[in-house]
């Protein structure tokens, strides 16, 4: 229901009301007159009437909502109610005062089809009573004559009374809708406009949103690449100093063999010395206490070289250990050397472990280097005591078998420690290679990293412009979105 609509809805109510107080304050009044002449059968009539016109009004008025129709039915009912009075009590002045009044009662509305139907039967009406009147009551005639001239005039007044107001109510109902419909247009246009600005300020908000975190996220990543870069540049150090390490243990790799070759060719001299002193045991004939003596003496410093020996190769494991895990950790290097560009955070795990390994290598050379003093040490006293026993030996020729074959063992432990020795010095040669390829990882490292530091901070900068020019659109978007803000409110 528009408008119009409700005001014509609206109208007809008040009307209905009004055309039935002013009704029923004239049928109240009718009543009352004829109490006070004792006119029974009038007042009931009255009564009656009014009862009707009060149920007429509540039932379309009240209960079926239906209002447009209670001014038909509600003029037929008094009409019916007067022509009976016609016929009941015949025509008189009373009657021909109510129709007049009637007119007016149905020119309430200002509607040509209700005031027609009024007008139409108050002509009926007038017309039987001018019919049943008699013939000889001058003074009804007189009033007859003068209430017809009245109600053809009132009806042409109140005819085009209604008919004017019927085209002004035309008009205003065609500027109503002409109202309504521009109203209802612009309506639609705020609202248009509304839901425009609504989703350009929801866009503007969540782009805007968007670029604050992301002018955070680049925050944080200048922050950690600074970061990243400030540790690859400490890690680069850490590697130049494992490299120069790695460069001393190499010399330290290059001493060690060169000390065990030295070793293994005065373990083939004393083996030929062991040869010669062999041959010569069967002059041996006195003194075989002494002798036995002395060898015991020899077996127990040969026992001391032995021990000395045995922790040298363990010695030499560890040295094949370390290198193999050095291996390692030069290929894990390159790996995350590789990887610098992402994260560079594995760098520092691996240069502790080269360097833990380099220290290790440098106690383990040392270690070796006391025990090859103290097994040189133990061979210049066995050496010594051969020297001794040669004297013995002249007197210790009954005893010559069993010194010969305390020799073949001696001869036996001497070839051992030559193989072991031999050993030891491939396991050096060894050790000397990979110290020398350690060094080319780590120099090559150390080269990958400052690319990468240099890689890093020419990025920070380029994050750096990237967070300039953010905030520079950040700020616009703000300023866009409070713009966008503003018109909406004006045009709510």
């Amino acid at each position: 229901m528009n408008t119009i609509e409700k005001m014509v809805l609206t109208d007809i109510t008040k009307k209905n009301t009004l055309m039935f107080i002013s009704f029923s304050i004239s049928l109240i009044m009718a009543m009352a007159k004829t109490i006070a002449v004792q006119d029974i059968s009038k007042g009931i009539f009255y009564g009656g009437e009014l009862l009707a016109f009060t149920l007429l009004y509540l039932i379309f008025q009240k209960l079926v909502k239906k209002p447009v129709f209670f001014p038909y039915t509600s003029i037929i009912s008094i009409y019916l109610f007067l022509i009976s009075a016609l016929f009941i009590w015949g025509p008189n002045a009373e009657i021909i005062i109510i129709i007049l009044f009637l007119t007016l009662i149905s020119s309430i509305h200002m509607k040509r089809n209700i005031f027609a139907l009024g007008y139409t039967l108050g002509f009926i009406a007038f017309v039987l009573s001018f019919i049943l009147k008699q013939e000889d009551n001058l003074a009804l005639s007189t009033i007859f004559a003068s209430a017809g001239i009245v109600y053809v005039l009132s009806g042409l007044v109140l005819g085009i009374v209604i008919h004017l107001n019927s085209r002004q109510f035309h008009q205003l109902q065609h500027f109503l809708d002409q109202a309504e419909s521009e109203a209802s247009e612009k309506e639609k246009q705020k609202q248009h406009l509304e839901i425009n600005v609504s989703g350009i300020v929801e866009a503007i908000s969540i782009v805007n949103k968007q670029i604050q975190e992301s002018l955070e996220a680049q925050q944080e990543m200048k922050q950690a690449i600074t970061e990243v870069s400030a540790g690859s540049q400490n890690q680069s150090d850490q590697i130049n100093d494992i490299s120069e390490n790695a460069k001393l243990t190499m010399k330290s790799m290059e001493k060690l063999h060169s000390i065990s070759n030295d070793l293994k060719e005065d373990s083939s001299r004393a083996s030929n010395i062991i040869i010669e002193g062999n041959q010569q045991v069967f002059e041996l004939n006195s003194d075989m206490n002494q002798l036995k003596a002395m060898i015991t003496e020899l077996d127990q410093t040969f026992k001391l070289l032995t021990s000395t020996i045995t922790e040298m190769n363990q010695l030499t494991n560890s040295i094949k250990e370390i290198t193999d895990q050095t291996g390692l950790l030069a290929l894990n290097a390159s790996i995350e050397a590789a990887r610098a560009g992402e994260s560079g955070k594995g760098f520092s795990v691996v240069a502790s472990e080269i360097r833990k390994l380099a220290d290790v290598t440098r106690a383990t050379t040392e270690k070796i280097n006391d025990n090859l003093h103290t097994l040189n040490e133990s061979n210049a006293a066995a050496v010594s005591k051969m020297e001794d026993s040669h004297s013995f030996i002249d007197r210790s020729v009954k005893s010559s078998d069993k010194v010969s074959t305390s020799i073949q063992h001696v001869k036996k432990t001497l070839e051992n420690l030559s193989s072991q020795f031999e050993q030891f010095t491939k396991f050096a040669d060894l050790v000397k290679g990979q110290s020398h390829d350690v060094q080319l990882s780590t120099n090559e490292l150390a080269a990958i990293i400052e690319q990468s530091s240099a890689s890093l901070q020419e990025m920070s900068a380029n994050v750096e412009n990237l967070t300039e020019d953010n905030k520079t659109i950040a700020q616009l978007m703000g300023e866009t979105s409070v713009k966008a803000e503003n018109l909406r409110h004006a045009n709510s």
